[in-house]
């Protein structure tokens, strides 16, 4: 598995320069226009990256499923990734999930 790049990139980002992932970001924040994380509490904020909800490094297989996107705002994004680098497992990932730290990166 590669670890993260000196600039803080996942591994392999020509990923985010195909043109099936491209197609597929614009449809979705076409559709998602919010921060999914902000809209549980109730905040509106723009959302601005289309996020793998569990990483591309942990479920290759996913990278273009839909149901593995969500939309969020820059700083849910920063958030979230700093969270999820320390992360080495998809086991590992699904359990903080379900503990919720996670889950719930943007507070009130």
């Amino acid at each position: 598995m590669k670890k993260w790049n000196p600039k803080g990139y996942g591994f392999n980002t020509d990923f985010y320069r195909k043109k099936d992932w491209l197609k597929l970001r614009k449809q979705y924040i076409e559709a998602n226009p919010v921060c999914e994380l902000c809209d549980q509490w109730e905040i509106v904020s723009e959302g601005a990256v289309v996020d793998h909800i569990i990483p591309r490094r942990l479920a290759p297989h996913l990278e273009l499923e839909p149901t593995n996107l969500q939309t969020l705002c820059g700083k849910c994004h920063r958030q979230k990734t700093g969270l999820e680098r320390t992360i080495d497992s998809s086991e590992r990932y699904l359990d903080e999930m379900r503990d919720g730290r996670l889950r719930f990166v943007c507070v009130k």
